[in-house]
Parts: C-alpha cells; structure tokens; sequence
C-alpha cells in the first residue's frame, strides 16, 4: 500500500472515531437530560421539591455536567439548585440573597453573578466552593433625595462609595455574561413540559417571533408606552408542547392577538375565528379536560328584590387541528343571601355540584402575560 494512502487512511479513521464519539456523547446528553427532566417532574409531585405560586423557575446547567440542574426562586430571595445524578435528584446548593431577580454565569460558572432591583439595583458575584456560594463583591445603587449613588462592598461588608460610571462599567461586563432569568409558570404545565422533555427547539421558533420589532414591547425616553405588547407560553390542550400567545395591544380580547403551536416539526399560527373573549377576564387552563377557557367573575348586581347576584362565566376552548374551538359554556349566579346557585352548560340549567362545579374546578392553571421586553423572553431558559 502506498505510504501516503496509509498515513491519509489512519487520519481517517481517526477522524470517523472522533466523530462517532461526539455523537454518542451528544445522544447521551440528551438521554439523561430527558431523564433529568422526568426525576424533576416527579419531584415536584411528590412534593420533594417545593412549588408554590410565588415561585419561579429556570434550567441551566450549573455543574458543567451536560445536564441542567432545576433552579428555583422562592419570594424572590431563596434559591434551590436542583442537580441529577446516579438516577435520583439532590440539592446541589442552596442560597439566600437579596432580591433575585436573575443570574448570570462567568468563567465556565466557576462564578455566580445574582442581580436584582429593590431601592437601586444590585449586582453580585459569588464564587461556586464545595455546595456553597461564597460573595466576592456586591455593586450596588442607592438614592439620596434625588440623586442616585453606587457603592461596592466585599466579604467584610464595608462599604465605599464607587462613581455610577464604575458601576455602569460593571453592569456593561455583566451584560455580556450568559444570562438565567427565572420566570413563572403554572405547576402542572412545568410538570407536563419536564415530562415531555425538553422544547429548546418549539421555544428557538416562538422567539424568532416575539423578536420581532411589532411585538417587542417598548418605552420610549419619556417613559411613554409606544407599544403594549405581550406574550404567555402555556400549554393550553396539555399535550407537553406549550403554545405561544401574543398580545400585541394589552388586551387578551383584542382581534389583533395571535396564538401559535408546534406540531410535526413546523410552528403552526392558529385559527382564532372562533374565538370571542368578553371585554375583561383571565384565561385558566385545565390539564384533566385538555383545554382552557376564558373566566370571568363579576360584576355584581342586585335583582328585582334587592338581593345580591354574582355572575359567574366560563368560555371553554380546545385546540383542533390548526383551530381553536368553542367547545362549551359554564355560566352561574350565585344568589349570596340565600347561598342558591342557578346554574347553565351550552345556555341549558344544569347542576351546580354534578356538572358545573365538576367541570369549572378543574380550570386552574392560569396563564401568564409578560411584557415582550428583552428580560422576559429569556422564559426560554425555563425549556432548554
């Protein structure tokens, strides 16, 4: 055999092997990150991880392990990292801080920046040592009357002042680390959508929309909203795919709005025509009946004989297709004095306990609206 075929073909070989072995890592990854999100899942049924409605959560991998950990806010101040190893899950650190409004990771997260805004905003970095955030330094602002002022402090917690444009410098280094924006989400569609696995590619879709200028929220530099726009990401039918629903003008029952979902590798806008929300409400999500609804309760009014009536109104909706349809109507009164309810399915009377009640309690997942800023798009941390 030539020598230079010989010499070009262990090269090659080489190079298949190498390829094939960052494919079955990759496949690997991917595999106990799946299994990662399950073990999450069952975590938060079984209560061993905590949720709460004041909770908000993100995925990253903190560890450099190929496999995101759960990190989760609580009021704001106490962070839980959640890790996965040896097919159980385990605290990987706890923290209490500040105001945390989100993190950001430097130097292959062997550094943990937190920042947050209370009176001024805060930044501060931590070093990761043995299961324990250790503070460095904290960068902070501060208003005196009318002016805004920064200081710093380090381990010893002494301050000294420091000029804004320090602090701005900070801030400008910060920007530019990746970033971690914890957000909220409803518990049993975070559990849906761990069970699923992860929807790294149905969110890269939704955000190339929500980018889009006509959808970014905006202010102009006299605090003036140039533009109301809004998004939630819920999983209305609770299939594990979450929809994407913008509200370009702040008003869920504008004929402008748009939903989205992802089904056979493609990002498919929906058919709204059947869609008719009164002026104000909510929309709540039920998993056991795989829809949604639009709710509204109120206003009261008193009836001919003067006894109070609250009105109660449940549209329920299901996705068909590339469709949203009306699938059924709940109305009630309930006629507080007398505690009688009179109650309607499709325009029809009906029980308030066997079908009413049965139907409307499962409706209790809300579904959030963000401003469409830059912060809050990063909910696609929340997924991959």
């Amino acid at each position: 055999m030539n020598k230079k075929w010989f010499i070009f073909s262990i090269i090659l070989l080489f190079v298949l092997s190498c390829v094939m072995l960052f494919d079955t890592k990759i496949s690997m990854s991917k595999n106990v990150t799946n299994k990662a999100y399950k073990a999450y899942a069952s975590g938060i049924n079984s209560g061993k991880i905590e949720y709460d409605d004041s909770s908000r959560y993100s995925l990253y991998d903190v560890n450099n392990d190929g496999v995101n950990e759960l990190i989760a806010i609580y009021n704001d101040y106490k962070m839980i990292v959640w890790t996965y190893k040896n097919g159980r899950i385990k605290r990987l650190f706890t923290h209490e801080d500040t105001v945390i409004s989100g993190f950001s990771f430097q130097k292959k997260n062997k550094y943990i920046w937190t920042f947050g805004e209370g009176d001024g905003a805060a930044y501060t970095k931590y070093a990761v040592k043995r299961k324990k955030l250790i503070m460095k330094v904290n960068y902070y602002t501060y208003w005196e009357g009318e002016k805004i002022h920064a200081a710093m402090y380090g381990r010893s917690h002494k301050s000294k002042k420091i000029s804004i444009k320090k602090f701005k410098s900070i801030e400008k280094k910060f920007k530019k680390f990746p970033k971690v924006m914890p957000v909220s989400i409803e518990r049993n569609a975070l559990i849906r959508i761990l069970e699923k696995g992860s929807c790294e590619k149905v969110l890269k879709k939704y955000l190339k929309l929500l980018v889009k200028k006509k959808y970014r929220y905006r202010i102009d530099k006299n605090g003036v909203i140039k533009n109301q726009a809004r998004f939630a990401i819920s999983d209305l039918n609770a299939d594990g795919i979450p929809e994407l629903l913008i509200d370009p003008d702040g008003s869920i029952a504008g004929n402008n709005n748009l939903y989205y979902t992802y089904q056979d590798g493609k990002l498919i806008k929906l058919d709204l025509s059947e869609v008719d929300y009164p002026v104000w409400g909510e929309l709540l999500v039920s998993a056991e009946r795989k829809s949604y609804c639009f709710f509204r309760g109120g206003m009261g009014f008193n009836d001919d004989s003067g006894e109070p009536v609250m009105p109660y109104t449940y549209l329920e909706y299901v996705i068909e297709g590339n469709k949203i349809i009306n699938k059924h109507s709940f109305s009630a009164y309930h006629y507080e004095n007398r505690d009688i309810w009179k109650c309607y399915m499709d325009d029809e009377e009906c029980s308030y306990e066997d079908v009413y009640k049965k139907a409307v309690d499962t409706f209790s997942d809300a579904v959030v609206f963000f401003d469409n800023t830059k912060a809050n798009r990063m909910v696609n941390g929340l997924y991959c």
